[in-house]
């Protein structure tokens, strides 16, 4: 008996731009993208958040992901509300490449020491889409690890 694949067959996936570096998330964890015309800062809170959001008859998080994946900081005007265990949280990004199916790459081509090191341990994979290479993230882990930090605040 072959192993199970880790992808569900047909999965789609969201693909997205954060600064100059193109990530996927599996489509199932994406609630929604949402225009950032305004949200509320927190003062003296975490340096991941970057304020609060309302959507809907909700206020979420808004996460400040160039501060959690150490990239240079931009003035995105989208994020993307990701989801897990019905803790949504707001990320924020500055392009929607747009959602497809997944297309995983047949041989594991990331080499550790290409990836910032601050976002090496949300990656999980590589997808391609159009012909570009899209860092896959662990949504998981990424909700963890805010959810942690927003507890110390």
């Amino acid at each position: 008996m072959s192993p199970l694949s880790p992808y569900p067959i047909n999965p789609k996936a969201c693909y997205f731009k954060i600064g100059s570096h193109a990530f996927a998330v599996e489509a199932s964890y994406v609630k929604q993208i949402i225009s950032l015309t305004q949200f509320s800062p927190v003062p003296r809170s975490s340096s991941y958040l970057w304020g609060l959001v309302a959507i809907e008859s909700s206020i979420l998080p808004l996460i400040n992901s160039y501060e959690l994946l150490a990239l240079e900081t931009a003035k995105p005007n989208l994020a993307i509300v990701l989801n897990h265990d019905n803790k949504p949280m707001a990320f924020a990004l500055d392009e929607v490449i747009g959602f497809a199916e997944l297309e995983p790459a047949e041989t594991d081509s990331l080499t550790p020491s290409a990836l910032p090191d601050a976002f090496r341990r949300f990656i999980k994979g590589q997808f391609f889409f159009q012909g570009n290479s899209y860092f896959n993230l662990d949504v998981v882990k990424l909700l963890a690890l805010v959810e942690t930090q927003l507890e110390v605040v």
